[in-house]
This record gives C-alpha cells, sequence and structure tokens, in this order.
C-alpha cells in the first residue's frame, strides 16, 4: 500500500508542481507584455518629441540658406559695381 500511496503523492505533486509552474509563467507573461505596451507609449512620445525637434532643425536651416542666397547676391551685385567695399 506504500508504494501506492508514494506513487500518487508523486504523481499529483508533479501535476500540481507544473500546473503552479505554467500558471506562473503565465502570469509574467502577461505583466511583461503590459510594461511592453507602457514602453512602447514611452518609445512613440519620444520619437514625436525628436520629430518635431528635427522640424525645428529643418526651419532653421531653411532660414539659414535663405539669409546665405540674400547675402550672396548682395555681396555679388556690390563686386559688379565700382563703388569700392568698405
Amino acid at each position: 500500500m506504500l508504494p501506492y500511496a508514494a506513487m500518487a503523492v508523486a504523481f499529483w505533486g508533479s501535476i500540481l508542481g507544473s500546473g503552479f509552474y505554467f500558471a506562473r509563467r503565465f502570469a509574467r507573461a502577461a505583466e511583461a507584455r503590459s510594461a511592453n505596451g507602457a514602453h512602447l507609449t514611452e518609445l512613440t512620445q519620444r520619437v514625436l518629441a525628436l520629430e518635431e525637434a528635427l522640424d525645428g532643425a529643418r526651419r532653421d536651416i531653411e532660414r539659414l540658406e535663405t539669409g546665405q542666397e540674400f547675402t550672396t547676391r548682395l555681396l555679388s551685385s556690390r563686386v559688379g559695381s565700382d563703388e569700392r567695399p568698405i
């Protein structure tokens, strides 16, 4: 009778132990998915901020290019005239 009881304890112990193991793995995977969602939201916000900063830099560069073109036209018109630069 003792060997049957030992086998029953071993059987049910392995069933319950593996059930607990898989339940714990499932719970941790669910936590990881929710943490990844929060992380993804944070990354999305950071990318949007980078895009806004890039657009601002692009506008500044366009203004600088316009100023450079104006300065180039101004200096080239002064070189064509007979006046001496100051």
